[in-house]
């Protein structure tokens, strides 16, 4: 369970043994047990230190997100496992086993993106959005077929399969998007809301999936695709791909016509991120099979399954599946 923090004003402390978010109104709220991750969204939210003892103490991963969503810190208990045997393997994985893996995850990536349409497809009964999404998870079977390539033309024929899949998807969530947002495509430096909201919660994503690699041992800095380069977390960014159409996308386009997103000066208004965090919360929550293991779990789930499969990989424990669902 994830609780998210954006009101101007509010504290975050401890009262009378129990840690709790007080908004500038007095309103006050306990912070459950249950509750794993709290999100704060704003630089005008405080914490005291007695807070963040109990937060640990109580196993709460804190998260401290940028105006655009993109996380700048994060505090969380020192509970990893089995690190040395999986940084050992991921730092000594050869090329090939590096290929096969980011092959995977661009291949679940465009296979989850033609399940999201497909999914938004029924609930709008639209049947050429369905055929649409038919047409990108085709596209999903070429990563693999390169995967065994050798040579420094891998990562561009990699990038080129994802941006076909990527346009015709991002042209089929724009057709279905109202108006006045604005939204003509995928742009992260684009100044309309849709953008700017998906801008957002992907960057409550980068937090989850993050901490899911560190649970599991693994180095959020040392990718298989993305380029490498100091201070950007490019296993996070690799590992992030399968779940960003099924648990922001899919959920930001079925509500925007309802949703309140406003821009403020080129961002997202308070009002704005809360909508949009509620929004991804309750995303996380929702359940989908997960091929290769036999049940419906939570999304959120879904994103340790993934980790937990990466690091095998890397201790040599077997190949690699990135994580397909089934929505």
């Amino acid at each position: 369970m994830m609780m998210v923090v954006a009101e101007p004003g509010s504290r975050i402390r401890v009262a009378r043994g129990a840690l709790v978010v007080e908004t500038k109104a007095g309103k006050k709220v306990v912070v459950e047990s249950s509750v794993e991750r709290v999100i704060i969204s704003s630089s005008r939210v405080s914490i005291s230190s007695a807070a963040v003892r109990a937060a640990a103490k109580m196993g709460i991963d804190l998260v401290f997100l940028d105006w655009d969503g993109s996380p700048v810190a994060r505090l969380y208990p020192p509970i990893i496992n089995k690190t040395v045997a999986t940084r050992i393997g991921q730092f000594s994985a050869n090329e090939r086993l590096r290929r096969l893996i980011a092959a995977e995850l661009v291949s679940a990536k465009i296979y989850n993106q033609g399940q999201t349409l497909k999914y938004i497809a029924r609930q709008r009964a639209d049947e050429r959005l369905r055929e649409a999404g038919y047409e990108v998870e085709l596209l999903s079977g070429e990563p693999l077929r390169i995967a065994d390539e050798d040579g420094p033309g891998f990562r561009d024929k990699l990038l080129s399969i994802e941006a076909r899949a990527s346009r015709r998807y991002w042209q089929c969530i724009a057709e279905i998007l109202p108006g006045r947002l604005g939204f003509s495509g995928r742009d992260r430096g684009a100044l309309d809301p849709f953008n700017a909201a998906l801008n957002y919660g992907y960057g409550m994503l980068y937090s989850i999936v993050e901490k899911s690699l560190l649970l599991v041992g693994l180095d959020p800095y040392l990718g298989v695709f993305h380029s490498e380069k100091s201070g950007k977390p490019s296993l996070t960014l690799d590992a992030i791909e399968p779940f960003r159409a099924p648990i922001v996308d899919r959920i930001l386009a079925l509500k925007a016509g309802r949703m309140y997103l406003k821009l403020e000066a080129g961002r997202l208004d308070y009002k704005s991120r809360k909508e949009v965090a509620k929004a991804v919360a309750s995303s996380l929550s929702m359940k989908a099979a997960v091929r290769g293991l036999g049940r419906r779990i939570r999304l959120e789930d879904a994103i340790m399954v993934q980790a937990r499969w990466l690091a095998e990989a890397f201790r040599g424990s077997g190949g690699f599946s990135a994580v397909r669902l089934g929505l």
